[in-house]
């Protein structure tokens, strides 16, 4: 938030995962992903965050809870619709 505060760049919320087995999930704070050779992936974007060059403590705290809130809402609808998103991505090759 701090970065995006001091540089004026928006914040694009973003997600991504794959039902590989290769594609490892870390047990970590913000549940680290990483891809083991070339696998397929789904990836989901949110609605870009502004922070104000003036925000306030208090605005920083409200903004990080909303992109803390995008980024499980963009989780929770990418494995909720990982196969229907699947068949998008594969059509969209073609």
């Amino acid at each position: 938030i701090n970065i995006a505060k001091l540089s004026q760049v928006p914040i694009i919320p973003m997600v991504w995962n794959s039902n590989s087995k290769l594609f490892l999930k870390f047990p970590s704070w913000d549940g680290f992903r990483y891809p083991l050779f070339n696998i397929d992936t789904i990836t989901l974007y949110g609605e870009p965050i502004y922070v104000p060059a003036d925000a306030n403590d208090e605005q920083i705290e409200q903004l990080r809870q909303q992109l803390e809130n995008d980024m499980r809402n963009l989780e929770n609808q990418l494995e909720n619709n990982y196969e229907d998103y699947s068949k998008i991505a594969v059509n969209s090759l073609r």
